[in-house]
């Protein structure tokens, strides 16, 4: 994508670091229906483990949490955070991009119809906003615009996978392997999404 580098560092949106961790958002917004980890999207039932949670949440949640300095303090934070969201520092087991909501739903729709299952995605409070999970040096080496990129020392509010929140929620949640979003991919994703809001917002003769 061409244009003008991305910024890096903590931007607006789900990759903010906030004032408060504590801070309320808007109302949990919904799911959106049929997309890939949301409820009710076609899947297979999952195995059950400890505390009757699906194997792969439980798988979910160790990846989510080795991100941090102490894994341990992060799972502490998802069961005492009245939001259920724990602060995770980008750059160490991946970058996130975020761009605005229209875009970032429709650059998922591309993303479905392409690939058995894209990376991580987050929306944001009200989905105003929504980031891609993508490998570690994207946000550094990413060009382009409308895209806000966050690498080592930026802040990621993650809700805590397979449970609704009051703020931040997944899309598309982890589902414990590592699998993220490949940069080529995304971009493209990106272009066609942006072609298809175009075509979308253009007046009719």
């Amino acid at each position: 994508m061409s244009g003008a580098a991305g910024t890096s560092g903590t931007p607006d949106g789900p990759d903010e670091r906030p004032n408060s961790p504590d801070s309320p958002g808007t109302s949990q917004a919904p799911e959106a229906p049929g997309a890939p980890g949301a409820p009710g999207a076609p899947g297979a039932p999952e195995a059950s483990g400890a505390a009757g949670r699906p194997a792969r949440t439980q798988q979910a949640v160790r990846w989510l949490a080795s991100a941090a300095a102490d894994p341990r303090a992060c799972r502490e934070e998802w069961e005492r955070n009245p939001y259920g969201v724990a602060l995770l520092p980008a750059g160490r087991l991946w970058d996130l991009l975020v761009v605005q909501g229209s875009w970032g739903r429709t650059t998922l729709e591309v993303l479905a119809g392409c690939l058995d299952r894209p990376g991580p995605v987050l929306a944001d409070f009200g989905g105003l906003r929504v980031g891609f999970f993508v490998p570690t040096g994207t946000a550094e080496s990413w060009v382009g615009t409308g895209v806000r990129c966050v690498g080592a020392g930026g802040w990621v509010v993650t809700p805590y996978p397979g449970r609704q929140t009051g703020g931040a929620y997944w899309l598309v949640p982890p589902d414990g392997s590592g699998l993220l979003t490949r940069p080529a991919a995304l971009e493209l994703a990106m272009q066609e999404a942006a072609a298809r809001l175009g075509e979308r917002r253009a007046p009719r003769r």
